[in-house]
Formats: structure tokens, sequence, C-alpha cells
């Protein structure tokens, strides 16, 4: 069982592995100064709602030819408006989409009064710094084009071969007038905010990368060390980005991990939670919602302390194996392996 002493719960404690963190910074935080990688957002949701509806077919025709494959992508597969070759697929579209009373008087307006040329350059320069990051981890690849867009309460982020999408509606402010009408829990909507933008589009990178079906068994541990893994991509692609972000907690919830860090690993190791396979038991460590879900935990507890406890066991785990590089270490399914090698053992 996880002890609680309230009287320490939002008490901020450095454990061992937070102060040992630092050997490997030079390593994993590198200079990237020279490293050229100047990221320019295209406002795709811009481009479609100032189309000039007198001549729509040939504007639209012209955004196929500027931006190939993605509208065709964005129209045909990720909304299913018809098939590509269908001359009434791109009026369907129009209907649908397009001249849609609530997209075009609601929902594009409201993305437009949020996201003004001086917020995007701000988050532009953001993942300028990360990209340059990106470029220096994986030198051979190409880095992806951004895009911008509005998915009607779709995806966050996702990606198309090499390229990012991201859904600005998603981004609004966590008081947004319309996000109730979605039915989300509240602990959810807090991250509805631009701040996590960034990360947010980190996590859907990685995923494209490193498919987590190939990645795990059906265990807790691997399923932990992956979201780990996840999480660790983001401290080496943004070495500044605070900590909550990243994990999407509140400073209560994080600070709450690092007090109890000890106990909850003592809970995993003694309940025998680490290599079970059933899914429900699995869910309650890893999957989304208000604290960590499951007996003997309490409700003051962060939610998703498997993914918390992963993110530690890969810290410590690439601090004692130093000649592992960032991308055998996402490759690489022996978790048994990785939890030994990393010699995670939280003290009292």
């Amino acid at each position: 069982m996880i002890k609680v002493n309230n009287a320490i719960i939002g008490v901020f404690v450095l454990s061992v592995f937070f102060l040992s963190g630092c050997k490997s910074s030079d390593r994993l935080n590198p200079d990237v100064s020279k490293i050229n990688a100047n990221v320019k957002f295209i406002r795709l949701e811009k481009e479609l709602f100032n189309i000039d509806s007198l001549h729509y077919t040939d504007e639209m025709k012209n955004l196929v030819e500027k931006h190939g494959d993605v509208i065709e992508f964005f129209i045909t597969r990720l909304h299913s408006y018809g098939r590509w070759n269908d001359p009434n697929t791109l009026t369907k579209f129009r209907q649908v989409y397009l001249n849609n009373p609530y997209m075009r008087d609601s929902l594009y307006p409201d993305v437009e009064k949020v996201f003004t040329d001086p917020v995007i350059q701000d988050i532009e320069s953001q993942f300028t710094d990360a990209f340059k990051h990106l470029k220096y981890y994986y030198p051979k690849d190409s880095l992806p084009k951004v895009y911008t867009i509005i998915n009607p309460f779709g995806f966050q982020s996702f990606t198309y071969g090499k390229d990012l999408l991201i859904a600005l509606e998603f981004f609004l402010g966590e008081k947004y007038r319309f996000y109730p009408s979605l039915e989300m829990p509240e602990y959810k909507m807090k991250d509805f905010r631009k701040e996590y933008i960034l990360p947010t589009s980190l996590k859907t990178i990685f995923q494209g990368k490193y498919d987590e079906d190939k990645l795990t068994d059906q265990t807790l541990l691997s399923k932990m060390i992956y979201q780990g893994k996840r999480l660790f991509y983001l401290d080496i692609m943004k070495p500044d980005m605070a900590d909550t972000l990243k994990i999407e907690y509140t400073t209560k919830q994080l600070n709450w991990c690092k007090t109890y860090q000890y106990d909850m690993w003592e809970h995993l190791v003694t309940k025998n939670l680490l290599y079970n396979t059933n899914q429900d038991k699995v869910d309650r460590y890893i999957a989304e919602g208000p604290f960590t879900n499951d007996e003997d935990v309490p409700q003051e507890s962060a939610p998703r302390l498997g993914e918390w406890t992963g993110w530690q066991i890969v810290k410590k785990y690439m601090e004692e194996n130093p000649k592992v590089t960032v991308d055998e270490l996402f490759r690489d399914k022996d978790y048994k392996k990785i939890l030994t090698l990393s010699k995670y053992k939280p003290s009292k």
C-alpha cells in the first residue's frame, strides 16, 4: 500500500535520480546553435477558409499542387468526403466543411483570434529549437513539414508520411466555450492550451517513428517503459521544457510522484504488477484519469503512475549506460534488460 503523509503532499522532495540526472546532461543537452532548422508553419486552415468562392475549383487545384498528398489525405482519408478522383468529393468538402456555419462562423474565427501571428511565431520558435535537436540526433532524416489545420475535434496532432498536422482547435484554452459540448472530463481540458502544442506534437512524431504495438508486449512493465521512452524523447528534443508539460501533470501531481517515488516502486514490486498482463490492471497505471485508480493507491495520487515510473527507469538506464544511443534505446524491446541495467531502486 502507498502510505501518504498528508502533511507533506505538496512538498518538493529531490530524489536521488533527480540529482544524478545531471551526470548525462552534457550528452543529452548538446549545443545545437549551429544547426539550421527554421520552422515555419503552413497555415492550411487559413488557405482553405480564404478560398475565393467564385473560383473554388481552380483554387483547390492550386492548393493540391502546392501541398500535394496532404490535401488528399485530409479530405479523403482523414475525413472520408469521397474518393479523390470523384468530382463530387471537392463539392462535398465545400458543403460539409468549408460552408458549415459552425466551422466558418465560429470555430475558424475563434482559432484566428487565439493564434495571431505573434503567437504562432513564438510557437514556431519553440519548434525550431526542438527540430534542431531532432536534426542533431537524426542527421540523416529530413525534418517534418508542419501544417496547422482545423480537424473538428478529431485528432490533436497526427502524421502523414513525414509531415506533421496540428489541429489548432484543441488548444484554445481550457475555458473555451465549445469544449463542454465534447463531454470530456475536466482534468483533460486543462491540457487544451497552446503550451501543449509542442509536447503533443513531439509525442506524435515519436509514436510515428517507434510503433508501440511493435515495441511492447502485454505486460505493465513494457507499457511503462514505452511511455517512459516517449517522455525521454521530449527530454532530449526540448531540454528546457517543463516536466509538467511533458507528462501533463499539475505541479502538485508532479511533486506527489517525487515525494512517494519509493512507495510507488515498492507497491508495484510487492503487488507483482510489473509483469501483470491483465489489460484492466495495466490501464489503471497507464490510462488517463484524475488519479491512479487502483486498490491501495490513494485518490491524492497523480494519474498514470506507471508512465511516470517508466520515465524514471529510462532516465536512470541512460545515465548508467552512456554508450547506448537514443535510437538504440527507443528500438530496444528487452524491457527486463532495461530495468535491470537501469539499477532503478528509489531510496526512502
